[in-house]
């Protein structure tokens, strides 16, 4: 009867459809699963890695809008990006091209500065020596940056660029005369 089976009296042909459910079947070992496995979606799945070296996302900044910087105090040059990390172990690979900087360098040498920030800290800086005499001028075809690091953390972060004129002699003019560009890339590990 419901109450007493005989051992083994029970196989396959005597279930019910559908009556083994979910609390059944969690602890199930994965050595069970055998035969090809139903069509799902890749949306479905979990906890899956990328592959090293996927680019898990771009980010890009462009400008054409010039700017004057008259001294040596660092302003921003109009390429910024904000991103945040997937991972704490991914990299991060930037690349700065400017399409063009100019110096009048009125009457002494001067130089322009240009840097790259991750919030307030700054990651790289580049000095562009200009020419020397009175209503001389430099361009430049850049400068141009690539940094790399490590995430550290899946916390938000801002990338910018700055200028400056490294002394008060002529005016410097930043993304002169084309597009400048800021790439952000996160790459899995």
């Amino acid at each position: 009867d419901a109450g007493t089976l005989a051992t083994n009296s029970v196989d396959s042909a005597e279930l019910i459809d559908g009556s083994i459910d979910n609390s059944h079947i969690d602890a199930m070992a994965a050595s069970k699963l055998t035969g090809a496995l139903p069509a799902i979606s890749g949306a479905s799945l979990t906890n899956i890695p990328a592959p090293s070296g996927t680019i898990l996302q771009t980010l890009t900044s462009t400008t054409s809008t010039g700017r004057i910087i008259q001294d040596t105090t660092w302003l921003d040059s109009y390429l910024t990006v904000t991103m945040t990390p997937t991972a704490s172990d991914t990299k991060i690979l930037i690349f700065v091209n400017n399409n063009a900087m100019e110096k009048d360098s009125g009457s002494a040498s001067t130089s322009i500065g240009y840097r790259l920030l991750k919030d307030a800290t700054v990651l790289c800086t580049q000095l562009e020596h200009g020419t020397t005499g009175v209503n001389a001028m430099s361009v430049f075809s850049g400068p141009h940056f690539v940094w790399i690091e490590t995430s550290g953390d899946t916390t938000e972060r801002t990338y910018k660029t700055q200028a400056n004129s490294t002394n008060s002699y002529g005016n410097t003019y930043i993304n002169f005369g084309g597009t400048s560009t800021l790439h952000v890339l996160e790459i899995g590990q």
